[in-house]
């Protein structure tokens, strides 16, 4: 995404201006990315809200069984945010190619 939009970004500075709709299909994703990397981030903490936990350091001293579930829950969540995001790229993808 990071190479595509550099292209972009040199053939607009080249001149060649594209269409709006175009320059927002390519935006679009990377934006979709950090806000969904901002929220991977936050989910871990939000776990550790939820079951009252201060830090990651205090889920050390825990046991092995529930420091595994806050893993398990942690690892969950992460993954549902990206798996959000990758399918909203993949819609912008296929409606960007679809306006080609």
């Amino acid at each position: 995404m990071v190479l595509e939009a550099a292209l972009g970004g040199a053939l607009v500075a080249a001149g060649r201006r594209g269409d709006t709709l175009h320059l927002i299909y390519g935006v679009l994703p990377i934006l979709v990315s950090f806000i969904a990397e901002q929220l991977r981030i936050a989910s871990a903490q939000t776990i550790l809200d939820s079951r009252g936990i201060e830090s990651a350091a205090a889920v050390g001293e825990l046991p092995a069984s529930e420091q595994r579930a806050i893993v398990l829950a942690i690892v969950r969540r992460e993954m549902g945010v990206m798996v959000l995001a990758a399918l909203v790229i993949v819609v912008l993808l296929i409606r960007a190619a679809g306006t080609a």
